[in-house]
C-alpha cells in the first residue's frame, strides 16, 4: 500500500491540494516525500499501523489531522503545529501531551483509549470546546478545570471517583454534555 501512499501524494503535489487522505492503507511508515507537502491543511493517517509521525513534522499549516487507529507513542512530531484546530488522535499508545501546549488555537481533541495520566499541558488550551479523554489512565483532572470553553468532555473508563468529577462539573458551567459513566 505504501504505493497507493505515494501515488495520493503524487496527486496531492501536482494538483496543490489542501488535503490528503493516507488513511487505511495499512503503512507501517509515512512515505518521506509527505513532508514535502508543506501547503497541507487537512491529512489523516487513520486506521495504518504508523509507530511514527516524523514524516508530518514539517507540515506546519495542518489544522486539521486525524492519526486515530495506529501504534503512535509519541506526538513530539506535532510540536510546532500552532494553526492546529482539530486534532484525532485516538486509539493509539500516547503516553504524553506535551507537545499540545502550544496549541492556543485547538478547538477538538480526540484522545481517547490512549495511555494518558498527565493532563498538565492540556491547562493552557483555552480555546478547546471539546475534549475526549476516555478509556486512559487519567486520576488527577485538575488542570481541566481552567478549560472553561469546554462545552463537550468524556473522562469515561478512567480511575476518577464521584467526588473529583463533581467538583469538575461545578468548576466546567459551560458544559452542554459531560460523559462520565463507569467511575469508581
Amino acid at each position: 500500500m505504501q504505493e497507493e501512499a505515494k501515488k495520493r501524494i503524487a496527486t496531492c503535489r501536482k494538483e496543490q491540494r489542501l488535503w490528503l487522505d493516507l488513511s487505511g492503507l495499512n503503512l507501517q511508515e509515512l512515505p518521506a516525500e509527505l513532508g514535502e507537502l508543506v501547503w497541507l491543511e487537512r491529512l489523516s493517517v487513520s486506521r495504518n499501523q504508523l509507530d511514527s509521525l516524523d514524516a508530518v513534522k514539517p507540515l506546519v499549516r495542518l489544522h486539521k489531522f486525524a492519526c486515530t487507529k495506529n501504534r503512535i507513542s509519541s506526538i513530539e512530531a506535532l510540536k510546532g503545529m500552532k494553526h492546529m484546530k482539530f486534532l484525532f488522535m485516538g486509539e493509539n499508545e500516547i503516553t504524553d501531551l506535551e507537545a499540545l501546549k502550544n496549541m492556543k488555537g485547538l478547538k477538538k481533541l480526540a484522545a481517547h483509549h490512549n495511555q494518558l495520566s498527565d493532563l498538565l499541558p492540556l491547562a493552557s488550551l483555552s480555546s478547546l470546546v471539546y475534549l475526549d479523554l476516555s478509556c486512559n489512565s487519567i486520576e488527577d483532572v485538575e488542570p481541566v478545570k481552567s478549560l472553561q470553553s469546554l462545552l463537550w468532555l468524556s473522562l469515561e473508563g478512567n480511575s476518577l471517583d464521584a467526588q473529583t468529577m463533581n467538583m469538575l462539573e461545578h468548576s466546567l458551567k459551560g458544559l452542554a454534555v459531560y460523559r462520565t459513566t463507569g467511575l469508581r
